[in-house]
């Protein structure tokens, strides 16, 4: 056995060493730093923002151009009222009337409204970087709007097929969403997969039930049902609700699998789906940002769309009883066993060597 201490102290050194910081260079127009305002739609403890927030701060501060970053949440899903709203606008009015900011990267679409909004009195030199903007359609912005950014195109239709190939006998999908901003975007997309699958599949919405509501009705689903999780934060009551526990409630009581159509949920017990991944579109969000800011871009009005990748829980097949042969090519199945020799094969051969010699 003990050589699978040497193995493990190995692994333990190697991933304690780190690189070093690389040189910081002053930004193209002679100033020491950038300013960045990273605007959020919504509050800090929603999976989704922190998601962004990560993929966009990892990045910014990884950089070598300097950039001061500040970050304000506009909390809209928690307080949704027009006059609440406006003093939260006119307290980021007054924090920023007199800093200079080159850059506004806005997550979701109502960050993106508010920054068009602000810019004219706040921030009239800044561009518009967003990520996480649902609805898009051509000809939105214009270059000179200089707004750009990541569009978030969800693939409920792709999900449906997904389930389809590994539940063949399915023919009913509930919905589970609310009627916020987001959770009307992403039913406009389970409502084009609907319409492909019309007269196969029969799809019933629970956008009108209370949290509780929702809990005691997926217990005693027909055999032949998928639960779809687009997006609900808050329900009929007007309980805000954490997405990431409701869909590990759900799962815990439901007698159907759960698939999604975002990732910030998965492995709390959804089998899976076309997932949508936070984190990676405000990391390019970010890059964008500093290719402007490099002036490697010349202007903003680039728009790119998120891809959704196919994921499946191992542990949710099983408890399906859905074998790993059902499982089409190109779908990433998470969540195996771990094989220590596996995973670390060459470094185990490679110690042995050592070892030997």
């Amino acid at each position: 056995m003990r050589w699978i201490v040497i193995v493990f102290s190995t692994l333990l050194f190697w991933s304690g060493f780190v690189l070093p910081a690389q040189a910081v260079s002053p930004s193209a127009d002679g100033r020491q730093d950038a300013h960045v305002l990273v605007l959020h739609s919504y509050h800090p403890s929603f999976i989704w923002t922190r998601e962004m927030e990560t993929g966009i701060m990892t990045t910014l501060q990884d950089a070598p151009l300097p950039v001061h970053i500040s970050v304000e949440f506009l909390d809209q899903k928690n307080f949704p009222d027009p006059d609440i709203q406006k003093t939260i606008l006119h307290s980021i009015s007054e924090k920023y009337r007199d800093k200079p900011i080159d850059v506004v990267i806005a997550t979701d679409n109502y960050a993106v409204e508010q920054a068009l909004r602000l810019r004219d009195t706040l921030f009239p030199r800044a561009a518009i970087i967003f990520c996480g903007y649902n609805g898009y359609r051509e000809g939105t912005f214009t270059a000179k709007d200089r707004v750009g950014g990541v569009v978030e195109v969800l693939d409920a239709t792709e999900t449906i097929e997904l389930a389809k190939k590994i539940f063949p006998q399915m023919n009913r999908v509930v919905v589970l969403h609310d009627d916020t901003e987001s959770g009307l975007a992403s039913l406009d997309d389970i409502r084009k997969a609907e319409h492909s699958w019309r007269g196969n599949i029969q799809f019933d919405y629970w956008g009108n039930r209370s949290y509780a509501e929702m809990l005691r009705d997926v217990k005693n689903l027909p055999p032949d049902t998928i639960l779809l999780f687009g997006v609900l934060t808050r329900d009929r009551l007007g309980n805000v609700i954490e997405m990431r526990e409701f869909a590990e409630n759900v799962s815990a009581v439901a007698n159907a699998p759960l698939f999604q159509l975002y990732k910030m949920n998965y492995g709390t017990g959804a089998i899976g789906g076309a997932l949508i991944d936070g984190a990676a579109q405000g990391k390019k969000a970010a890059e964008m940002t500093l290719q402007l800011l490099n002036g490697e871009m010349d202007s903003p009005s680039v728009v790119v769309t998120a891809s959704a990748e196919r994921h499946l829980d191992f542990r949710q097949l099983g408890r399906f009883h859905v074998a790993l042969s059902q499982v089409p090519n190109n779908v990433i199945v998470d969540y195996k066993p771990e094989n220590f020799y596996e995973e670390h094969r060459s470094l185990v051969w490679t110690t042995l060597g050592i070892i030997a010699s």
